[in-house]
């Protein structure tokens, strides 16, 4: 009988690989946005509103992104524990068939 079994090895790999994005996202989110100040106030204004707006944005989509990454490894966690579940289910019913 086929072996069942998640690759939670794999899931975490990859968690670990976007975790480091989202990292790189927080980081550039914290970095300072030069604002315009040659230009008339009213652009100027607008300049800065907009870029507010963007390191906003940013900064909730890394958090959003650290909230998946959560979510990835905790699915992960249970499907392996699913899968040790059914497979000792599988094991005790291949004795119980001999």
């Amino acid at each position: 009988m086929s072996k069942i079994q998640s690759n939670i090895g794999s899931a975490n790999k990859i968690a670990t690989s976007m975790g480091h994005v989202g990292d790189r996202v927080s980081h550039a989110s914290l970095k300072p946005i030069q604002k315009a100040s040659q230009t008339t106030v009213r652009v100027n204004q607008e300049a800065a509103h907009s870029a507010d707006q963007m390191k906003k944005m940013v900064t909730q989509f890394g958090q959003s992104f650290q909230k998946d990454i959560g979510h990835i490894r905790s699915v992960a966690r249970e499907f392996d524990r699913v899968d040790r579940e059914v497979g000792g289910d599988f094991s005790n019913l291949q004795e119980v068939g001999k």
